[in-house]
């Protein structure tokens, strides 16, 4: 802190302090060697060298930009560990003290243009403000309106009621995107206009909910004004001002004029197509529709959130992960807490997509595959009873149902070791059939007294493959081995692979598991799923992490047994999956 009435590196006497904040301290002082000059020296309670230098560099070329509508810097010292800057004093006090005055529309628009042309031309030079409000808007002695605080504002974190919801829900936030800025400048125009900011005092839940609705700018305003602000502060940075430029031009023609993009509209087209395929199962169609709507316009939202999906089928996390942030960034409001949950679960975050699915299912009670993976998460964690409980609510709805009476059997088996499952054996489901078998295999097969170990060996059936028709829609197997034919598969989902005798394909080798894999062979749908082998599956030399999606020619290898699976182009109903032993 700077004694008052003091004198400061020689050259400054300290009349009175002037402000302060999470910054520091704000000065005035009187130049000692110069007459009647009045300066602003601000104190940082930052102490980190390198941002220190930054923040110099920064400040230096500001200054030697020399625009009139930014506060000037002279020069910077350190005493007792601290920085100091010495600023351009500006004595008509800040906008701040205008809202409480009435001040006329004209004269409002009119300093915002010149904050809008201020700010085109330091964003050309690569410099975002990032705290833009009354406060930092300064007047001079004989009225020239400048812009404070800039490479300070850079280092800090912004003021909350001006800053965008991306920047609440975000944690990859782009901090060098100009619409930060032109989201605060929106919110200091209503301010300006209205006397009050409306974000002012907000707790946490509604920190971002009232920025998502948009509902704080009056009716009382001019149309014209309401349209720009509401483009100002839309809640989507992909729907606000993208520059300067467009935001002085609609305070220049007071309009905000409707951009018609051909490109978004063909991508909308593609982005159709491909959920209507995605709902028909028609996996290898809609993706490429997706992917050319993508090539067209990369941000178009609902392309972003058909890729997510198709991504989830693959079980491609980090892709899916990828699309949804995207999607978020652009449209926080759409509702994606279903596929959110997936990635979760994925994760074994059960928890927190336990609380997605809740949501989602607040808004969309009849999505049962949202039900499905609220059952699968019980199941993960063991609790048995209540996947029971869900299951037969459902199924009290649905009458019958093959994802839910699969996974109810799951859960009462893994509750009940002691349940005969033989008679499940011949049931139409082949999750259903196949789980059975596994229950029902002798002990010194299955280690009965281990549950995980069991759990490890069963298939939980997901929503897609409740289809009753499922196995009209398999791949005709043919597996080879020693240059031999040895097996064909006919309408078969679901197909185990390991040493034990009963498996569909038997490896009789020491480093193969009893029970070591099953491969999910449906067209256009191709998985192996390692069940908690001892020595692992490795597709194409990558460990397979549970499940692996197939395509095209894959080397397996199933302890040190090496597979080669080739999957032609999927192009009608006699599709033919070769699996080679070698």
């Amino acid at each position: 802190m700077l004694e008052i009435g003091g004198t400061f590196d020689e050259k400054y006497q300290i009349i009175h302090q002037i402000g302060s904040g999470g910054f520091g301290e704000v000065y005035l002082a009187q130049d000692i060697l110069l007459d009647n000059r009045y300066v602003a020296i601000k104190s940082l309670k930052e102490q980190d060298n390198n941002s220190h230098v930054e923040l110099i560099n920064e400040m230096q070329f500001l200054e030697n930009l020399n625009h009139p509508n930014i506060v000037r810097f002279y020069h910077h010292f350190r005493k007792d560990g601290l920085l100091y800057l010495v600023m351009e004093y500006c004595k008509g006090g800040s906008l701040r003290d205008m809202v409480k005055t009435k001040v006329s529309e004209n004269e409002i628009l009119k300093w915002i243009s010149i904050l809008i042309e201020t700010l085109e031309f330091v964003h050309d030079k690569g410099v975002i403000h990032h705290d833009i409000k009354p406060d930092n808007l300064l007047l001079s002695a004989n009225g020239i309106l400048k812009i404070g605080d800039f490479g300070v504002a850079n280092r800090m974190i912004g003021t909350r009621a001006y800053l965008p919801p991306e920047w609440f829900m975000q944690s990859n936030l782009l901090r060098d995107d100009v619409r930060i800025d032109i989201y605060a400048l929106g919110i200091t125009l209503l301010e300006l206009l209205t006397g009050r900011n409306p974000l002012f005092g907000l707790d946490k839940p509604e920190i971002v909910n009232v920025r998502l609705k948009q509902s704080f700018v009056p009716d009382n305003l001019k149309n014209w004004i309401q349209e720009i602000i509401l483009k100002a502060t839309h809640p989507t940075p992909e729907l606000r001002f993208q520059n300067m430029t467009d935001f002085k031009e609609a305070i220049q023609s007071k309009y905000v004029p409707v951009v018609i993009n051909s490109n978004k509209i063909e991508a909308a087209r593609l982005s159709k197509k491909g959920h209507y395929f995605y709902q028909r199962k028609q996996y290898s169609k809609g993706k490429k529709c997706v992917e050319l709507a993508l090539s067209i316009c990369p941000d178009d939202v609902a392309a972003l959130v058909m890729a997510g999906r198709y991504a989830l089928l693959r079980n491609d996390i980090a892709s899916s992960e990828r699309y949804f942030d995207r999607v978020l960034t652009l449209n926080p409001r759409v509702n994606i807490q279903k596929e959110l949950a997936r990635i979760l679960i994925e994760k074994r975050k059960y928890s927190k997509a336990i609380s997605l699915l809740n949501d989602h299912l607040y808004r969309n009670g009849d999505d049962f595959e949202a039900y499905n993976l609220m059952l699968k998460v019980y199941y993960l964690t063991d609790r048995h009873e209540s996947g029971i409980e869900l299951a037969d609510s459902v199924l009290r709805i649905l009458k019958k149902n093959r994802c839910f009476e699969n996974n109810r059997l799951l859960c009462s088996a893994l509750l009940d070791e002691k349940q005969d499952f033989r008679s499940y054996q011949n049931n139409h489901n082949p999750f259903i059939k196949y789980n059975s078998t596994v229950l029902s295999m002798e002990k010194n097969v299955l280690a009965k007294n281990d549950k995980t170990y069991i759990k490890d060996k069963l298939l939980f059936q997901d929503y897609q493959y409740g289809d009753p028709k499922i196995r009209k829609h398999t791949n005709i197997v043919h597996v080879y081995q020693n240059g031999e034919k040895i097996d064909i598969f006919n309408y078969k989902p679901l197909i185990s692979i390991g040493r034990y005798e009963y498996n569909d394909i038997v490896i009789n080798h020491g480093s193969v598991s009893r029970l070591h894999a099953v491969l999910l062979n449906l067209q256009d749908d191709v998985w192996i799923y390692d069940l908690n082998s001892t020595l692992g599956i490795y597709c194409d030399d990558d460990r397979v992490n549970f499940k692996r999606g197939l395509k095209y020619i894959h080397n397996l290898k199933l302890g040190t047994v090496s597979i080669k699976i080739h999957l032609p182009e999927f192009l009608g109903q006699e599709n033919v999956l070769n699996i080679t032993v070698l």
